[in-house]
C-alpha cells in the first residue's frame, strides 16, 4: 500500500495510523498467506516527524518511509504499489 505526496495538516495521518495497526494485528496482516501487507510512505511535510514518532510509539513493523523522490523518479515510485491512497 503507497502513500505518495505531502505531509500537512489537510490529511488525517491518525486515520491511516490506526487502521496500519488494525492490519497488522488482525488476520488481515497476510502473513498466513506469506504476502504481508506493507505500507510505504514516501514524502515530507510538517507532518512527517509526528507520523514517525507515532508509528514508531505504536510498534508498527508493517511501514518504511522514503524521503520525497525526484520527479524523474515518480513513475516508478507510483507502479511500486498495488494499491494507493
Amino acid at each position: 500500500v503507497m502513500y505518495s505526496g505531502y505531509f500537512g495538516a489537510a490529511h488525517d495521518f491518525n486515520i491511516l495510523l490506526d487502521t496500519m495497526k488494525l492490519v497488522q494485528d488482525s488476520e488481515l496482516s497476510g502473513k498466513q498467506e506469506g504476502r504481508p501487507v506493507h505500507f510505504i510512505l514516501a514524502g515530507g511535510g510538517p507532518q512527517l516527524p509526528y507520523v514517525r514518532d507515532t508509528a514508531e510509539k505504536m510498534g508498527l513493523t508493517n511501514i518504511t518511509f522514503m524521503k520525497p523522490q525526484p520527479t524523474r523518479r515518480l513513475a516508478d515510485l507510483l507502479i511500486a504499489g498495488e494499491v494507493h491512497i
